[in-house]
């Protein structure tokens, strides 16, 4: 009797087991970016950054940057302008559907004589800071200008969005829904 109670005991836990769902891990979208100046070949930054779009977390990042513009390229003697620059980064996910999400991107570029940037990275098992900076000579014309972006943008998944800067530079955005669905070579 007892291995009768055994087996029915089994046997239920058995289907029980088989209706009940376990939910699956729902995988977070990833937004890659990267900062172009179009008076390079290439991107600034070569390979996009990525981080995980969580909600109610901010993603931020700072990169630095050199540029030049010259007046005229036919005059005789062109008159050219170098500015050293950084650009903050900040994105964050403010809703998500099947289709797309919405994020908040804010940037904020500077340019000037001088660039300096510094990062800490406090955590209970690693401390690191690094600190650079940069500059132009006195010499040398310079470009002075700063430029803030704040926008909402609905960013359907694997398509690169790009947001236009002065000066010939971009900041370009895709949303991947994992990381096993990265988005397409940057166009």
């Amino acid at each position: 009797m007892d291995r009768c109670r055994f087996l029915f005991f089994v046997l239920g836990l058995a289907t029980l087991a088989s209706c009940t769902q376990i939910p699956q891990r729902q995988s977070s979208p990833y937004i890659f970016y990267v900062f172009h100046n179009k008076q390079e070949p290439i991107p600034l930054k070569r390979t996009p950054s990525f981080a995980m779009l969580i909600m109610g977390k901010t993603n931020s990042d700072i990169q630095q940057f050199k540029i030049k513009e010259c007046s005229s390229q036919e005059s005789e003697h062109p008159s050219c302008k170098q500015g050293l620059g950084t650009l903050n980064s900040s994105i964050s996910l403010i809703s998500a559907n099947r289709d797309e999400i919405k994020t908040k991107i804010d940037l904020t570029v500077k340019i000037g004589r001088s660039s300096k940037f510094s990062s800490a990275l406090n955590s209970p098992d690693l401390q690191s800071s690094i600190a650079m900076e940069s500059s132009i000579t006195e010499d040398v014309p310079v470009i002075n200008d700063r430029q803030d972006v704040s926008v909402e943008a609905d960013l359907p998944f694997n398509q690169w969005k790009a947001f236009e800067l002065r000066h010939g530079l971009s900041f370009s955005v895709c949303v991947a829904r994992d990381l096993e669905h990265p988005c397409p070579y940057i166009p």
